[in-house]
């Protein structure tokens, strides 16, 4: 919360404001998979300037009673019904001292969309838990579209994974979600939202099928 405020200062009080939520799905889910095993209470807090550039993050508990905490920044613009989005973001989770590996990924994004739609790509070469120098994109595409009161939602992303020590594939996996948001009034919503897997070439599932329902409240500071 510091952080976010020395930032506002920096960027001056008529240049910025500072945006959040707080909420709690059963499961969190990312790109597809469980990190949670359970119910998951997650907030975030974000810096928003003027001329588009943004800082923020995020927290949520995740699977052994630990915890994630994500950073981020970049710049957005939107013009008329088009918008791009750059930037670069930290997932930096508690350590298990059970596990000799950093799981800490850093990656950087850039994002287009039209209306509805929006497309976005994600890069690192050092991926989680890799012992060697792991390469991997994830490329996600994304539906939002008013519908009979409720926001539906669908999505679909591509994981690629590639060891750049030997230049071999590791991982190509699929996810899919296709969810209704409701917008409950005075920032609350109410989400349900279905995922699911699958391993690229044999079609295999590499995380069982998941309803998550979601309460999640924004504010403005």
């Amino acid at each position: 919360i510091f952080a976010v405020a020395a930032l506002g200062a920096a960027f001056g009080a008529s240049a910025a404001s500072v945006s959040g939520n707080v909420g709690v799905v059963s499961e969190y889910m990312f790109r597809g998979v469980n990190q949670s095993n359970g119910a998951a209470v997650q907030g975030s807090l974000q810096l928003n300037t003027d001329i588009g550039l943004y800082a923020g993050t995020w927290a949520s508990n995740i699977d052994g009673g630990k915890t994630e905490v994500d950073l981020y920044g970049g710049y957005a613009k939107k013009l008329g019904a088009v918008s791009i989005d750059v930037g670069a973001i930290a997932y930096l989770y508690e350590q298990d001292k059970h596990l000799p590996q950093d799981l800490d990924v850093q990656e950087i994004y850039a994002g287009f969309g039209v209306g509805p739609v929006s497309t976005k790509v994600f890069w690192t070469n050092d991926a989680a838990g890799s012992n060697n120098s792991e390469e991997n994109w994830y490329i996600s595409g994304d539906l939002a579209q008013p519908v009979m009161g409720v926001t539906a939602n669908a999505h679909v992303g591509y994981t690629a994974g590639r060891s750049t020590d030997n230049n071999t594939a590791s991982n190509h996996v699929w996810d899919f979600s296709l969810g209704i948001t409701k917008d409950l009034g005075n920032g609350l919503s109410a989400s349900m939202t279905v995922y699911d897997t699958a391993r690229g070439g044999n079609a295999t599932n590499v995380d069982d099928t998941k309803f998550v329902v979601g309460l999640n409240k924004a504010f403005t500071l």
